[in-house]
């Protein structure tokens, strides 16, 4: 879980101004969905994507 919360703040969402209320609380869901869940590569799983290892299952 620390890792997550420290990717987070790495990340441009941490830095960004956002026009409205509703974009800033959208911009880490949308972060999680589309990078964390997806793209990052992840130990647990042999540093391999989400999307890899589910391809290989």
């Amino acid at each position: 879980m620390e890792s997550f919360f420290g990717s987070l703040k790495n990340e441009p969402v941490h830095r960004t101004r956002f026009r409205s209320r509703q974009e800033a609380r959208a911009a880490p869901f949308e972060y999680i969905a589309i990078f964390y869940n997806r793209r990052r590569r992840h130990s647990s799983i042999g540093s391999r994507t989400s999307e890899q290892a589910r391809m290989a299952a």
